[in-house]
């Protein structure tokens, strides 16, 4: 399976290769940030039923639900660069 970015590039018409080692880490990558994210939204639904009744609870939930989410995007993105920098160093 392909991520954005590589799809993204193939569109450009600059496809990179990467080796079956980084292809590995950048699954490796994609899996853990995902199942942080879903850990990060179990989490929350339960937070979400416990504050049903209180409104401000639930909106601070939810904002910290995305702050996280987005935490997790930036921080897997950043990995997956440094992943596909280091083909230019071998």
């Amino acid at each position: 399976m392909k991520s954005a970015y590589e799809l993204a590039m193939e569109k450009l018409g600059k496809p990179r290769e990467y080796s079956d080692e980084q292809k590995s880490q950048l699954a490796e990558i994609d899996s853990l940030y995902d199942s942080k994210k879903a850990q990060a939204k179990l989490g929350a639904d339960e937070e979400l039923k416990k504050a049903a009744l209180d409104p401000a609870k639930l909106d601070e939930i939810r904002e910290q639900l995305a702050r996280d989410l987005k935490r997790f995007e930036e921080q897997k993105e950043s990995e997956k660069q440094k992943v596909r920098k280091d083909k230019g160093s071998e």
